[in-house]
């Protein structure tokens, strides 16, 4: 009987190198979109565990997300949202590299996460800045 209600599963598409912000788009909140999240940067379609991960589930809060560090310490607040994995202990390194291993081996990957300088506003390239002032004098 589920079968009828559920709309049949797209097959995954391959969506490259994303950004965090970008990947937000695919938490679930449009149903015309795959429900994707990361682990350690690799991008996962989850949509045939949309019971679990998408709107109303009980590990929404991932869903758009790379859930690295929450996977690791199994938490479910905001701050550990996150693919920042540096200072985890030997335990959470084993219990994030299960989950990987569940997620390589149960979801397709889709992407990856690129990672975007943290300033877009001020270009490296901007050698004005770098410029000292008594220069010329």
């Amino acid at each position: 009987m589920e079968e009828e209600q559920m709309p049949a599963l797209k097959p995954p598409v391959q969506i490259g190198e994303v950004t965090e912000e970008e990947l937000k788009a695919y938490d679930g909140s449009d149903p015309e979109k795959p429900l994707l999240m990361a682990i350690k940067g690799q991008i996962y379609d989850v949509s045939q565990s949309r019971m679990f991960y998408g709107p109303g589930g009980p590990y929404a809060l991932f869903a758009g997300k790379d859930a690295s560090r929450a996977l690791a310490k199994m938490s479910f607040e905001e701050k550990d949202l996150t693919g920042d994995i540096s200072g985890l202990g030997p335990f959470e390194i084993d219990a994030l590299q299960d989950w990987e291993y569940k997620f390589m081996t149960k979801y397709v990957k889709v992407g990856t996460i690129t990672k975007t300088p943290s300033t877009p506003e001020a270009p490296h390239s901007d050698t004005q800045t770098e410029t000292p002032s008594h220069v010329g004098a």
